[in-house]
């Protein structure tokens, strides 16, 4: 960018967006998740969990193993831990079904600069997106599962979803949230956490 050009920006936007603009035309902001490494590292945390989840199925069938050999009643209490671990069971395997299914939909080059964003090289113009929508980075998981984040684009097009790792494969999630606000700070509205 010339110096007329950075002098005509600081003429015609206040401040922030003068920031914005000459920060994401000076230094690209690039963001690189490559689908195979991220769930390279989903797959590592969900081994963990299915770990977890192995030693409570192992327990509660010793329990029924238990109850049936000593001839005790199947009580309530019994059949509740078992439902809880034949649910556990089924929600590990949605996860790791899950995982192909946000493969799909998995950003694996994000860009952003002062006019536009690009992702795995289509183009979005600020000026055209009616909404950005993006998984909030204070976001946390209450269970045993990680928070996946996500980022939707409301443009003339039509709405399109990506998928961002989760708080287990993307450690940048902060600074791309950082930079889409720096970004967007000529349309603050067009911007929303979920």
């Amino acid at each position: 960018m010339t110096v007329e050009e950075k002098a005509e920006v600081k003429e015609i936007y206040r401040e922030e967006a003068v920031q914005a603009l000459l920060y994401g035309k000076e230094n690209r902001n690039e963001f690189v998740l490559p689908a195979a490494e991220l769930i390279k590292k989903e797959k590592k945390c969900l081994k963990r969990i299915s770990m977890v989840i192995l030693a409570v199925v192992l327990a509660v069938g010793a329990l029924d193993v238990w109850a049936v050999m000593e001839e005790r009643s199947f009580n309530m209490k019994l059949l509740f831990l078992t439902m809880m671990a034949l649910a556990l069971v089924i929600l590990l395997f949605a996860e790791y079904l899950g995982l192909y299914v946000r493969r799909k939909i998995g950003a694996e080059k994000i860009s952003i600069d002062g006019e536009h964003l690009r992702i795995d090289g289509r183009y979005y113009s600020y000026l055209g997106i009616q909404k950005i929508r993006l998984t909030s980075p204070r976001k946390k998981s209450s269970s045993i599962f990680q928070t996946h984040r996500y980022l939707y684009i409301l443009d003339g097009e039509g709405k399109r979803k990506y998928w961002l790792g989760s708080e287990a494969s993307f450690d940048e999630y902060d600074r791309l949230c950082k930079s889409l606000e720096r970004a967007m700070v000529s349309y603050p509205e067009k911007l929303e956490y979920i």
